[in-house]
């Protein structure tokens, strides 16, 4: 179960990096010594979902050893709404990328 579960995560978490991050790789007409900053955003993500599945994985821990079914459920909950709140943020820094872009070609 727990296999299946860090599959559904893995999967998860590369949805979210396909759809929302690697817009924020595409090549830009800036100059190249700005484009390495790209692959910050990779790391990133992987550290912020290694993080977030360990908090995850200590909620679940303490609710099984307090047989509390509802820290459990409170935990997952953190989980989506950790998710929600990182997509946002990571759709804002999209569209501050794409505006800054536009601002430095000019019209």
């Amino acid at each position: 179960m727990l296999d299946s579960l860090a599959a559904r995560l893995g999967d998860a978490v590369e949805g979210l990096f396909d759809g929302v991050v690697a817009v924020l790789l595409l090549p830009t007409p800036l100059p190249t010594d700005r484009a390495a900053f790209g692959g910050v955003y990779d790391d990133v993500v992987q550290i912020s979902a290694m993080i977030v599945l360990l908090l995850f994985l200590v909620t679940l821990l303490s609710a099984v050893f307090r047989l509390d079914p509802r820290g459990a459920v409170s935990g997952l909950a953190g989980i989506v709404q950790w998710g929600l709140a990182w997509a946002a943020g990571l759709a804002l820094a999209g569209i501050l990328v794409t505006a800054s872009d536009a601002l430095a070609r000019g019209p």
